[in-house]
């Protein structure tokens, strides 16, 4: 696992902030190939056709940015906001106005802390089945959705599901898996706490989910 800092939000505050009239959908990454942000282009494009509106803001930068621009021109996705490069603070500040953080990755992500942080500030990921934080953090329907890397249809239709639901209880259940268990204070406590069972030779204390767990 991997212990980002937790920015501290009240859940009401991020309540209000997530209030949209048209649901806005965010990216973060560097733009490169095997981050896979064409297939969330596609994704909105099949939004466009289904009729579901949406807003997507991709921030990051990278190599494939102009392959990016030219698929939202042939799409005629002008709901698609490139911003470039942002600092973490304006990141969390988007993730805290967000309405779901998508994490396109394949399996040359690793863990992928933006999930970490995204569900802290109550952002639900729609998240690739490759990237490695995947199985671990999100579970499907209560904080976000996973689907199967590359398969852009797949992808449509968990963002559509998600989008139909309107149930407010998915972005507190994304800020409490980490605010409440998937957080450095938490798995440092578990920590010491095997090793203490392993030192004085008692049965490892079981917990039923998060760090330290075998939930896998």
């Amino acid at each position: 696992g991997y212990f980002p800092h937790v920015k501290q939000s009240d859940i009401q505050d991020l309540l209000v902030k997530k209030d949209n009239n048209i649901p806005q959908l965010l990216f973060v990454g560097r733009l490169l190939k095997w981050k896979r942000c064409q297939d969330v282009v596609k994704c909105c494009q099949m939004l466009k056709l289904a009729n579901i509106p949406v807003e997507l803001t991709i921030v990051g930068d990278g190599p494939e940015r102009k392959k990016i621009e030219k698929l939202c021109i042939k799409y005629g996705l002008d709901n698609v906001h490139l911003l470039g490069a942002k600092s973490s603070s304006e990141v969390f500040d988007i993730m805290s106005r967000s309405n779901a953080m998508f994490i396109s990755s394949n399996r040359f992500e690793g863990w992928g802390a933006i999930v970490n942080e995204a569900l802290s500030n109550a952002c639900p990921v729609i998240a690739s089945n490759a990237c490695g934080s995947t199985a671990y953090l999100i579970k499907d329907g209560v904080n976000g959705y996973s689907y199967n890397s590359g398969n852009v249809k797949d992808l449509f239709e968990k963002t559509k599901h998600f989008l139909q639901e309107k149930d407010q209880s998915i972005y507190i259940q994304a800020h409490r898996t980490v605010i409440e268990e998937w957080n450095a204070t938490v798995a440092a406590r578990r920590f010491i706490e095997i090793c203490e069972d392993l030192m004085d030779n008692r049965p490892l204390t079981q917990y039923s989910g998060g760090p330290m767990s075998k939930e896998l």
